[in-house]
């Protein structure tokens, strides 16, 4: 009788709380991104816009064809591909 009781209880919980409005603390900044383009049915956003407006810093080295970006600490390099 415990495990029935039990099992009904934590089956209707699983139910329930997903249907629960959850709060957020994130701020919405909305940013428009118009300079993206429509290429073989992906859509193309470059990331200069992205990772500006998410705070990172982002150096390209015209020597080797790559783009490093860092924030806080992280520092990662991206190279082009032709």
């Amino acid at each position: 009788m415990f495990k029935k009781l039990t099992l009904t209880l934590l089956a209707t919980a699983l139910l329930i709380l997903p249907s629960l409005p959850a709060s957020s603390s994130a701020a919405v900044q909305e940013v428009a991104v118009t300079s993206g383009q429509l290429l073989n049915n992906r859509v193309l956003v470059p990331l200069r816009v992205v990772f500006q407006n998410l705070g990172v810093a982002m150096n390209w080295s015209n020597g080797s064809k790559s783009v490093w970006f860092k924030k806080r600490g992280f520092q990662n390099r991206a190279a082009r591909q032709l």
